[in-house]
């Protein structure tokens, strides 16, 4: 069969043209300006979304949620530690957000400011005198230079504990819990209240009809500062885990030092999930189920002894 030349050059060289389909119906010119304004709209969209994000990272504001839940530790193999979600800001300090937490951070304008939206978090601030640190929550402003504190954001009340340094809790009025970029310094107002380390302080966010009372500052014990921050402290998760691999953990992370006084304990295996500082609950599990007795010693030294025989479970 004779076939005749194409004016194709793809068709030439025995390639297929994309476009050969338009040819033969006749409409090569409005595919390609169809082909030509789909492009145009592609590079626009990327231009768009590109530039977007350019400000967002100019600005400095972005938010900052809880990670999923933590996996459960695969049977017989070592400790899983699991702390809350912390985050590290431009400047150095430290975000640790409670299950639930959600911020936003701003460091665009005068003040590095922060707005708990909800939750509870603990700010551990990097020192800068000429730019004040400021955490908000509904209204209330707590602010700081270096310092260490915990902020809680409840329905109608914001709770303040300082762990470190000092801050200033004031009232600024309600508030969504936005965060506006590139705003200055406002204007200064006097305190509710200034709380040293191991203090407290409970500030009403609900509207009254009559003036409220300023709010009481508090003294924090330690043993009940160390039950409202423990979701701070780290989680140890064992499933099937051997005692010789549970112990350094805990050494690791508490404040004893635990050690075997025969390594055969060592094979016994522990599964559940305890606080990394809780000692205390550690020995009264490995003494009722196992018959451990710890042996106290000088410098927080614990020393666990097999007084009965027992079975591997």
């Amino acid at each position: 069969m004779h076939r005749e030349p194409s004016s194709n050059p793809s068709a030439a060289a025995g390639k297929t043209d994309p476009l050969d389909w338009a040819r033969i119906a006749g409409k090569v010119e409005p595919v390609r300006r169809e082909i030509d304004a789909y492009v145009r709209r592609r590079r626009h969209k990327r231009l768009i979304v590109t530039g977007a994000a350019m400000v967002a990272i100019g600005a400095m504001i972005f938010v900052w949620r809880e990670p999923p839940a933590p996996v459960r530790a695969p049977a017989g193999s070592h400790p899983v530690v699991t702390l809350p979600p912390r985050r590290v800001l431009p400047d150095g300090s430290v975000v640790e957000l409670k299950d639930g937490a959600e911020i936003a951070v701003d460091y665009s304008g005068a003040l590095r400011r922060v707005s708990l939206r909800k939750g509870e978090a603990h700010f551990q601030v990097a020192k800068n005198k000429n730019r004040p640190f400021v955490v908000e929550a509904n209204g209330i402003e707590v602010r700081a230079v270096g310092t260490g504190f915990s902020v809680e954001r409840r329905e109608t009340a914001v709770e303040v504990i300082v762990t470190e340094g000092q801050v200033a809790v004031e009232n600024r009025g309600s508030s969504s819990g936005a965060v506006e970029p590139a705003q200055d310094e406002p204007a200064a107002v006097v305190p509710l209240a200034v709380l040293d380390a191991g203090k407290r302080v409970l500030v009403s966010t609900a509207r009254h009809t009559e003036p409220e009372a300023a709010p009481v500052v508090q003294s924090v014990p330690e043993i009940e500062l160390s039950q409202r921050l423990g979701w701070r402290v780290p989680r140890l998760l064992f499933d099937a885990t051997p005692l010789a691999e549970v112990i350094p953990a805990f050494n690791q992370y508490g404040h004893t030092r635990l050690t075997l006084a025969n390594p055969e304990m060592g094979k016994l295996k522990l599964s559940g999930s305890l606080r990394a500082d809780n000692v205390p609950a550690l020995l009264t599990i490995l003494e009722s189920s196992y018959g451990l007795k710890p042996e106290h010693r000088a410098n927080n030294e614990i020393v666990l002894h097999d007084v009965q025989p027992h079975e591997e479970p």
